[in-house]
């Protein structure tokens, strides 16, 4: 048996967002931190998720929130109830689960490491620290840091690797690399969000008639019934496929994102939202067409449409349904018009602050340094007990 003196004891608990129960196991024998992986500003909602529900602003169903005016934040800017966090707003298992969590992180977390890099949401940690004065004695939090983003920010689109992982030369790249400079528009939802059947035959139907280049990431819809259709020609239009062989690509496997994002001829991203893909996205420079389907894409949707200026929305106001017209109209205004140029110089910027933060000098490194500073001081600490 090996002795006490060949291993370390634990000197930190760093805990996924959802395993927040073991911060009652963790929290009396150590610092213990949540790791969360979508942006600050998420995070803020989450944390004021019991003032929201002692207000009684939440729950509430959607169909009640679509009249109510913005909600005022401490840390955020006002936010519509329809751009919450659907599970924050909505009541159901999803909803208590949350109040949970955010009475977990606020009575029992040392501290959060947030995915994402200072400089994007600069005013929301400012806030966040401000109004949970973190790091002072009184405070309930330690730290409240950005590490991220918790992914490669570049690969190299010549090669065939990518964050170090060999790939096999892809036939969408091969395509992509004979089209014209920021010409291609890449569709995808993410790989659990699904659209309806409908939905599916409206949004081909709105590609088709923009009359643009395209890649289409393309899952089976989610009200099929178990003997549905299976085939790809029998959820998309009549025709479809042949009508628009010689300007896009229809992919149902695995797409390889971060290399489509990077690459030059790539010229929008039709998106929803999440937070990697947000991320990936800013990384490419490429500018977005905003569709937020659950959880917090809403908000990421609402930051980059009304404050970062990064995106388009699709659909009007908060409808769940876009037509082939509005589908048409956002695709043409991103990659054909002068609201393209704007959207083009808004991403821009973000690129510029977010290469800054993941930069070796740059405020996430400067908060992992910090961070196993503290480790250390730990470690030191549990070795001496």
């Amino acid at each position: 048996m090996e002795s006490s003196q060949d291993w370390a004891p634990p000197c930190c608990a760093l805990l996924d967002t959802f395993a927040d129960w073991a911060l009652k196991i963790t929290k009396p024998l150590m610092p213990s931190y949540i790791m969360w992986t979508a942006g600050a500003a998420p995070l803020s909602m989450l944390l004021q998720a019991p003032v929201l529900k002692a207000q009684g602003i939440i729950p509430m169903k959607a169909s009640e929130a679509e009249k109510l005016k913005p909600v005022e934040f401490p840390c955020i800017p006002p936010l519509h109830p329809l751009d919450f966090i659907d599970t924050i707003l909505e009541p159901g298992p999803g909803h208590d689960r949350l109040l949970v969590l955010s009475n977990n992180i606020l009575e029992l977390a040392s501290g959060v490491l947030v995915n994402t890099v200072y400089e994007l949401e600069s005013s929301v940690f400012d806030a966040l620290n401000k109004h949970y004065q973190v790091g002072a004695p009184s405070s309930k939090f330690e730290s409240i840091l950005s590490v991220g983003p918790l992914l490669p920010l570049s690969v190299n689109t010549k090669e065939e690797s990518a964050g170090g992982v060999a790939l096999k030369r892809d036939p969408v790249l091969e395509w992509l690399g004979k089209q014209p400079h920021a010409s291609v528009l890449y569709i995808s939802f993410g790989s659990v969000s699904t659209l309806s059947a409908s939905q599916l035959i409206e949004l081909g139907l709105g590609l088709e008639a923009s009359e643009q280049r395209f890649i289409w990431v393309v899952r089976p819809p989610h009200d099929l019934s178990p003997e549905g259709k299976s085939e790809l020609h029998q959820y998309l239009p009549p025709g479809f496929t042949d009508r628009i062989k010689d300007r896009g690509v229809i992919v149902t496997g695995w797409a390889p994102q971060v290399q489509i994002l990077e690459h030059p001829a790539t010229g929008g991203f039709f998106t929803h939202c999440g937070w990697s893909s947000v991320i990936e996205s800013i990384s490419g420079n490429v500018p977005m067409l905003a569709w937020p389907i659950q959880a917090e894409q809403r908000m990421n949707s609402s930051w980059l449409v009304d404050v970062a200026g990064a995106a388009l929305k699709v659909r009007k106001g908060f409808e769940d349904f876009a037509t082939r017209e509005q589908v048409e109209d956002a695709v043409r205004l991103l990659m054909c018009k002068d609201k393209g140029q704007a959207l083009r110089s808004n991403v821009s910027r973000l690129y510029e602050l977010l290469h800054k933060g993941a930069a070796e000098s740059g405020s996430t490194s400067r908060n992992i340094k910090a961070f196993t500073e503290k480790l250390h001081r730990w470690n030191d600490r549990a070795y001496s007990a």
